[in-house]
């Protein structure tokens, strides 16, 4: 994706077309698969990466990670191995396709391999790999597998196995291990060892009867389907037996959702700050507005965010501060990426979370809540929480507009005289008519956020005029704004960045 593709297409950076079609998929047959110890799998692992238009994405590089530390899976050729999982970047070729090669076992086990663009879409695909043993002396019966549980609650029941031989009778004395799966994108959670010692791994032996049992387990805050794999070493096989349980998480609710849309802020003592969140689907858009080492308004978003450990868990991806042109002349010609750094929202349920910044070589992290702005009012929402901004003409600025009841808190993220990053902040107002929302828009300025410690005592909000916002159906809006003397309209449609 060129520059010119980049700020064109999107508001602020976020680097994933309007309602991307693009895709990446597994080659048929290429998961799951089953190979014997030493051998190749049957079919080739693969990936398709497509565009919009459904064609074949060429040239595009694809990064296989696999994970090989204690696994005993083999990756040959040219890939670099680091912190136990083997990376291979495999371009695609004419066909769209990215094939990862020289891949074999050297014991029984169970694998996950994710394959990802390095690309701005960054998108991923998951291959699911079994070696079989050979012959093997003993197998698995196993119990808890297929449980489901709220976010951050325990299983009711622990993942247990019973080891027996091939005439039935039972194992003892088999060290068993219980490990989460290493893909990052599944739901986590920890076994309770001892009433105060947690890990992601737990270890028992077989009793007399077979019988290993892992310590209670708990699911961590993000939903999905999560796996936890038991492995024996079979010792007369020389190999590792493994097999695999499923866990669900779900919302508080037993739903599959999760809500984040609102204003969030670090709290009462944190006043002049916060985080913008915007929701469709599971796909956030988060701009963080705060000061800079001057005290000056400036904000960054996060360009393409992914889940971590389940949805719910941990949003993060690249983040920036542009520059544009001046919110009294803009001309998106003008607009301007700004350096990339890291940014990251995790959160524990829907009302409270974590956002950790690395604006340079520093690392800020503070807490946030949901900042309430809702009022004793029984009138039905307008449905107009949402980002909306000027269209693909107009790229480089938007309106956060979040709702509850009773009313608006909306901002307005632009650029200054100087095409520094700036906002205005509209806390408040009244509903004038059933498709108008009038009040007064603020300018601020406030302690450095990026450096330090915050200090609410010197935030300052300036009043700079009056504002209305006109609702002109479901998808089209009218920002009116009076600032510093300069007047004018913004025509606003709502932001699809699904």
């Amino acid at each position: 994706m060129t520059r010119h593709h980049f700020a064109s297409a999107l508001f602020a950076l976020a680097v994933a077309l309007p309602a991307s079609a693009a895709s990446i998929t597994p080659l048929p047959g290429s998961t799951p698969q089953h190979a014997a110890i030493n051998q190749p799998f049957p079919n080739p692992i693969g990936v398709t990466v497509l565009d919009d238009a459904g064609s074949p994405r060429v040239g595009v590089p694809v990064r296989w990670s696999v994970p090989v530390d204690e696994t005993g899976i083999v990756v040959e050729g040219a890939c670099r191995t680091d912190l136990g999982r083997r990376s291979c970047i495999v371009p695609t070729d004419g066909q769209g396709i990215s094939r990862l090669q020289g891949i074999y076992g050297t014991r029984a086990v169970f694998v996950t391999v994710e394959a990802a663009t390095l690309d701005a879409l960054g998108l991923r695909a998951v291959v699911e790999l079994t070696v079989d043993p050979g012959s093997t002396t003993f197998g698995f019966a196993t119990s808890g597998s297929g449980q489901s549980t709220p976010i951050g609650s325990p299983l009711a029941e622990p993942f247990a196995v019973r080891i027996v031989r091939a005439d039935g009778s039972p194992v003892p004395g088999v060290t068993v291990f219980f490990r989460l799966s290493p893909d990052a994108s599944r739901p986590t959670g920890t076994f309770a060892l001892t009433p105060n010692e947690l890990s992601e791994v737990s270890q028992a032996i077989t009793d007399q009867n077979g019988y290993a049992s892992a310590g209670p387990f708990t699911v961590r805050w993000g939903m999905g389907r999560g796996i936890v794999t038991a492995s024996a070493f079979d010792t007369e096989a020389r190999a590792v037996v493994e097999v695999p349980f499923e866990f669900f998480v779900t919302n508080p609710r037993g739903g599959d959702t999760l809500s984040f849309q609102d204003m969030w802020w670090g709290g009462p003592g944190q006043a002049g700050w916060g985080v913008s969140i915007t929701q469709h689907g599971d796909k956030l858009f988060p701009i963080l507005f705060a000061y800079d080492d001057a005290g000056k308004p400036t904000w960054r978003v996060i360009t393409d965010g992914h889940w971590s450990n389940g949805v719910g868990a941990l949003f993060a991806g690249e983040s920036h501060t542009p520059r544009g042109a001046p919110w009294f002349d803009y001309d998106a010609a003008r607009f301007t990426p700004g350096p990339a750094s890291g940014m990251g929202l995790s959160f524990q349920g829907e009302e409270r979370g974590l956002i950790t910044v690395t604006p340079s070589l520093a690392l800020v992290q503070k807490s946030l809540e949901r900042f309430d702005f809702s009022r004793d009012d029984t009138t039905p929402l307008h449905g107009v929480g949402d980002m909306w901004w000027g269209g693909p003409e107009q790229s480089g600025w938007g309106v956060s507009i979040m709702e509850r009841p009773g009313g608006l808190f909306s901002m307005w993220f632009t650029y200054d005289a100087n095409g520094d990053a700036t906002w205005f902040v509209m806390p408040d107002g009244a509903w004038t008519s059933s498709d108008t929302y009038e009040g007064r828009m603020y300018r601020t300025t406030g302690a450095p956020w990026f450096t330090g410690t915050y200090d609410a005592s010197q935030f300052r909000a300036m009043e700079v005029g009056p504002y209305s916002l006109r609702f002109l159906g479901s998808n089209h809006a009218q920002l009116e704004f009076n600032v510093d003397g300069r007047s004018g309209i913004l025509d606003l449609v709502r932001f699809d960045f699904d």
